[in-house]
């Protein structure tokens, strides 16, 4: 009897922690409401364009903020307001992209440019206007193309 009890406590904590993963989405926010070394973020790189939305998403414990800006930048942040990724339609600032990788890019790809870069735990990559992908490691030593 104990253990069917406990079984059922269980359950309903699994589901109910099931429940809140399956409803975690993006959510729009107003601008001031981004924390401000996002904001800061943004004015420094992206000093032309403007802001068309802004969404938090809380994943569990921690915040996510996706910022789309006009011509068709968009931002991924961390909860501690730390870039993701960054894509563009067009070649990203040079500002957000880590020089070593710039470099590598410009010396090896010369005639491409960088319209995505993202951010892991492993690794760094970039995505360039010839939809090739190389990886980086997050010292920013070439690792592959992909």
């Amino acid at each position: 009897m104990k253990n069917i009890k406990l079984l059922k406590g269980v359950l309903t904590i699994a589901l109910f922690t099931l429940s809140l993963v399956a409803f975690a989405q993006d959510k729009e926010i107003p601008y001031s409401e981004v924390p401000a070394p996002i904001q800061s973020y943004i004015t420094t790189h992206f000093p032309s364009n403007q802001v068309l939305k802004a969404e938090v998403d809380n994943d569990g414990l921690a915040k996510e903020y996706d910022i789309s800006l006009s011509d068709k930048f968009e931002l991924e942040f961390n909860s501690s307001g730390q870039p993701k990724s960054i894509e563009g339609k067009s070649k990203l600032p040079d500002s957000v992209v880590p020089s070593q990788i710039k470099s590598y890019v410009e010396k090896n790809y010369a005639g491409n440019y960088i319209t995505k870069w993202d951010l892991s735990k492993k690794h760094q990559s970039v995505e360039l206007n010839n939809k090739l992908d190389l990886k980086f490691t997050l010292s920013g030593d070439f690792v592959k193309a992909e």
